[in-house]
């Protein structure tokens, strides 16, 4: 499907998911969704979704220092109207370990993303 729709971002999404939550090979879900957001990147479709995987990759490997960074891109995206994307999420901040991401950046993720009232 990837090599028949050279543009779609949805299918190494996909990809990239299957390796996280099915077979768990992280390191190959990471390898896929840097793939996947250099297309998402260069076609505007869906880079916060992406980097929402790519987040939650990041938090089984547990690699703070990415993840904050992964947390600041995901901030600063500006969204294009008409260009489907998802809204921001925070189901990698809630699951991470106290620590793992950096202070200030979490600060700011909480104001981006407000928990919601359970």
């Amino acid at each position: 499907m990837i090599e028949q729709f050279p543009n779609d971002v949805r299918f190494p999404i996909i990809k990239a998911s299957s390796y996280l939550y099915y077979f768990a090979n992280f390191e190959e879900a990471l390898t896929c969704i840097d793939f996947t957001l250099q297309r998402a990147y260069r076609t505007g479709f869906f880079r916060r979704e992406a980097l929402g995987v790519k987040a939650r990759i990041l938090l089984q490997l547990g690699r703070g220092e990415q993840l904050s960074k992964v947390l600041n891109e995901i901030m600063s995206l500006e969204m294009i109207e008409g260009v489907p994307d998802i809204g921001p999420e925070r189901d990698f901040v809630d699951q991470a370990p106290l620590g793992l991401i950096k202070e200030d950046v979490l600060i700011r993720y909480n104001q981006f993303r407000p928990k919601r009232a359970e």
